[in-house]
Order: structure tokens, then sequence, then C-alpha cells
């Protein structure tokens, strides 16, 4: 548990944002989910597949690795590693999003739209950080 909370303490924002990308992803992934009065009733069913697919598992591999960074401190490059995959697909989903409330929906989805770029974005700074904090641990040596 100390190992989690430590993880806590210091990603607050990116575990929370994971997990909730996560757990909105499954559902569609899975097309359980409820019929949508969104811009998702106008895509077809394949595009809700792969979007809720990379929302599910950029969410558990972001979550992974920064549990696993916590949980084995000898491996934290792997954590990383597993973050950035994390990353990359929930910053691919986002500005896939991003676009297509943009097309569907006009000026009046710009602020929504704005909101899933600004996610891409951050998605982006994580993972130059991520690159940036490989390339020092593995010069200094990981675990030591």
């Amino acid at each position: 548990m100390t190992a989690f909370l430590r993880a806590w303490s210091q990603y607050q924002f990116e575990l929370f944002v994971a997990a909730l990308c996560m757990f909105v992803g499954l559902p569609l992934a899975l097309g359980v989910a409820p019929a949508p009065t969104s811009i998702a009733a106008t895509l077809p069913d394949w595009t809700l597949f792969f979007w809720g697919a990379s929302l599910s598992l950029g969410g558990a591999c972001t979550v992974t690795g920064i549990l696993w960074r916590a949980y084995n401190r000898l491996q934290f490059v792997a954590g990383l590693l597993v973050e950035k995959a994390g990353m990359h697909l929930l910053g691919a989903s986002s500005v896939v999003l991003a676009l297509a409330i943009g097309v569907y929906a006009g000026d009046i989805g710009i602020l929504t739209s704005g909101i899933f770029g600004a996610l891409f974005c951050a998605c982006v700074s994580r993972i130059r950080t991520i690159n940036k904090e490989v390339a020092v641990v593995r010069e200094h040596g990981e675990g030591q």
C-alpha cells in the first residue's frame, strides 16, 4: 500500500485521467455502451471500437507503468516505457476525437474539441519527459 500511496502522491493527475479513460473506453470497445446521443452516434461502429480500445489500453498501460515504477524500483525504465506506450494510445485517441468533434460538431464543439486537444498536448509533453527520464536513468545505470 505504501508504494501505491507514493505513486498517487507523485502522479495523481496521470493516474486519475488514465483510470477514467480506461473505464470510459472499456464499454465502447466491448460494444456495451448505452446508445450515444453525442458525436459518437455519427461514427461507424468500428471507429467506436478502436477509440474505446485505445482509451482502455492507453489508460491501463499508463496506470500499470506508474505503479510498476512504484512497486519495482529496479525496473524503473520498463515502467516508464509501459507508461509511454499508454500515453501514445491516449494521445492518439484524444487527437482523433478532437478532430472528429471539430469536423462533425463545428462551432458548437469547439470547447470540447479543445479539451481533447489539450489532453493530446499533455500526452505529448509527458512522452517527451519520459524520453528525458529514460535517457538520464540509462546514462547513470538503472536501479542505482
